[in-house]
């Protein structure tokens, strides 16, 4: 949450320290630089290409992780001004806190157990919550029935690009910075 950051950087930068912002915004101009990607972007990016997986039509279920932080703020409305440009997709929810592992499998798990062909879709902010949500979904048999986009593209064992290349998420949206 970049209000709890913001304080600080301003009290250095009013003392003329260079400010070097990584990753997250702040909602101030009092940084010197910021390196990290446009989250409206990747959010856009997100959009597009779920509509190409759902040849234009389905249901969708966002999930966040973090109502407050810019990344989340960033990602969700580029996805959402892309997804209301087609008129048949739905989109669904919008699951976005500060998820614990176990709390986002819980949640997600009831809220697809009230109707398990609720989503064709999920995007979810990044990679580890998309797998969570390929878990559940798995766990509750509709796993082949359910795209799945992450955010991050980090390489390694069960990240991003891994995850696509096994099958288990449909696409990774890079970050360039990986978070």
């Amino acid at each position: 949450d970049s209000k709890f950051l913001e304080p600080a950087i301003s009290k250095a930068y009013q003392k003329g320290i260079p400010v070097l912002v990584v990753d997250r915004h702040v909602f101030s101009n009092q940084y010197t630089a910021f390196v990290g990607a446009n989250n409206f972007v990747v959010g856009q990016h997100a959009g597009e290409y779920a509509n190409i997986l759902l040849n234009g039509h389905g249901r969708v279920i966002e999930i966040g992780f973090g109502p407050r932080t810019t990344p989340a703020i960033g990602r969700h409305d580029g996805f959402y001004s892309v997804i209301q440009k087609y008129p048949r997709i739905q989109y669904v929810d919008y699951l976005n806190k500060d998820w614990a592992d176990k709390d986002l499998k819980e949640a997600l798990t009831q809220k697809l157990k009230s109707n398990p062909n609720l989503t064709d879709l999920i995007f979810a902010h990044n990679d580890r919550c998309a797998l969570i949500a390929y878990h559940v979904c798995k766990e509750l048999g509709i796993e082949k029935k359910v795209k799945f986009i992450g955010v991050d593209g980090l390489v390694g064992d069960n990240l991003g690009l891994d995850l696509v290349k096994k099958g288990i998420i449909n696409a990774t949206i890079l970050y360039p910075t990986g978070g």
